[in-house]
């Protein structure tokens, strides 16, 4: 029976691995989804000068469900636009969508929505253009490090698994 418990202890610390590995990676596509819609934004203010309530609701249809759920509640929000601020409503569909990602890029993320809901166009633009370069660099670093972290992440954690059984016996 002691066979069973050092199994299942070892087993619970390479899940404990892959799910931290896993949210690292899922972290990494969010920032590369997010990265893209801005970079949808842009085109589609510059060149195809269409309104950010098409931009959102095209945004709801082909994103992964992070970005689509954001893009989502920020078309929905477009008709309470005279009650409450753009800026308002950016930052809380900031908070409900990406609350769980690192504070550094959320903080800057929301802080799009001050230039989006009332600054001229060539402003929003280049807001657009600067901060879908640093998500790209975001997720580029975030890829690297889980690539780098995925081999020692998984052997740290059988190895603790390992020593909490030499413990237990």
């Amino acid at each position: 029976m002691k066979w069973i418990g050092a199994l299942a202890i070892l087993l619970a610390s390479g899940l404990v691995a892959l799910i931290r590995l896993r949210w690292q990676r899922e972290e990494a596509s969010r920032l590369r989804s997010l990265m893209q819609s801005l970079r949808f934004l842009e085109r589609g203010l510059s060149e195809r000068q269409e309104s950010l309530a098409d931009l959102f609701r095209t945004l709801t249809e082909g994103t992964c469900p992070a970005v689509r759920t954001f893009y989502s509640q920020l078309f929905d929000s477009i008709p309470r636009l005279g009650e409450e601020s753009f800026s308002s409503v950016w930052r809380r569909a900031v908070q409900n969508c990406f609350g769980d990602m690192q504070s550094g890029w959320r903080a800057q993320f929301a802080a799009l929505g001050d230039e989006l809901g009332g600054s001229e166009l060539d402003t929003q633009i280049r807001a657009l253009r600067g901060l879908s370069e640093e998500l790209e660099r975001r997720a580029d670093e975030s890829e690297q490090r889980w690539s780098e972290r995925r081999k020692p992440t998984l052997g740290i954690a059988l190895a603790l698994g390992a020593f909490v059984v030499i413990l237990l016996s």
